[in-house]
């Protein structure tokens, strides 16, 4: 899955189920990507470890870390994310936090 989000470039199920090699239909793909997240407890410190370590193999790393706003419906919630840059034009988040008040930071 993880080679999937690096070469489709996207975190979206669909882009990720087209990247799957087997003879499944991608709906197929993304059921069985829901049920990943659903059933799956995800250590995001180790996932951040095993990408550092699968990206280091080559070069070394740009790491970016950035803060930004959403809204969650009405809700404004505002992250601290730091990233691994990949072919200097792509972030994969490894760590966020979501920081307690909205605005600057």
């Amino acid at each position: 899955m993880i080679l999937g989000v690096i070469s489709s470039r996207s975190v979206q199920h669909h882009a990720l189920a087209a990247h799957f090699v087997n003879d499944l239909q991608i709906s197929s793909n993304i059921r069985r990507i829901e049920r990943f997240f659903k059933e799956q407890m995800i250590d995001f410190g180790s996932l951040a470890k095993i990408l550092l370590e699968m990206l280091t193999l080559h070069h070394k790393l740009d790491l970016v870390m950035d803060r930004t706003n959403w809204e969650f419906g009405k809700s404004p919630m505002n992250f601290l994310v730091l990233s691994v840059l990949v072919d200097g034009q792509h972030g994969i988040p490894l760590f966020w936090r979501v920081l307690p008040k909205h605005g600057t930071s």
